[in-house]
């Protein structure tokens, strides 16, 4: 009985941070709302499309889904580019409201990410023309699983995520305290990998 309070304590927990994510939107465009009742983590990374579809509003394209949010003045939708092979969802690029604390976002990719997903490793890297991002590597046995690859090993990576912030004008910011975006996929960073 203990176990299954937790599980609806965890679900409850990162409904709440998708939640501040859509609080976080913009009150003009798409609506972020949603009305699906599928946990965040079973409905992210390595979701079936129909699961992932249920959970998130589809967006402006094909490859792009909801809800709005706000980023250097403009709405856009906050997952773009949404990657997908054998009917899983395999990346997406993450946009936050701007002024984004790098924990916060953080958190937010966590949700989106298997329920079993453990960090592995975490480092700043910089961009050839100036800036900073941060790399953050993850293992999940259950992403493994889903897309029939093999399964990781105790601190092997299946997850990489990239967070950075890039300004109105396109340039890359010299800190990463705040950020507004996030590549999320499933192939993870080496170290000492450039930013881009």
């Amino acid at each position: 009985m203990r176990i299954a309070g937790r599980e609806i304590i965890v679900a409850t927990l990162g409904a709440c941070i998708l939640g501040l994510a859509g609080c976080s939107s913009s009150s003009g465009g798409a609506s972020g709302s949603t009305t699906s009742t599928v946990p965040p983590h079973a409905a992210g990374l390595g979701a079936t499309t129909s699961t992932w579809d249920a959970a998130h509003p589809q967006g402006s394209d094909a490859t792009s889904f909801g809800p709005v949010v706000t980023v250097n003045g403009k709405d856009t939708d906050q997952f773009r580019s949404v990657s997908t092979s054998n009917g899983r969802i395999t990346g997406w690029q993450m946009a936050f409201p701007s002024s984004t604390r790098l924990g916060a976002a953080e958190a937010m990719v966590r949700a989106q990410l298997p329920a079993d997903s453990r960090q592995t490793a975490s480092w700043r890297g910089s961009f050839a023309g100036g800036g900073f991002c941060e790399f953050v590597n993850y293992s999940s046995a259950d992403l493994a699983a889903n897309l029939g690859t093999t399964s990781t090993s105790v601190g092997g990576s299946n997850i990489g995520v990239k967070f950075f912030d890039v300004a109105a004008n396109g340039a890359k910011r010299p800190a990463i305290i705040h950020v507004n975006s996030a590549v999320v996929g499933t192939t993870p960073f080496g170290a000492g990998q450039s930013c881009g």
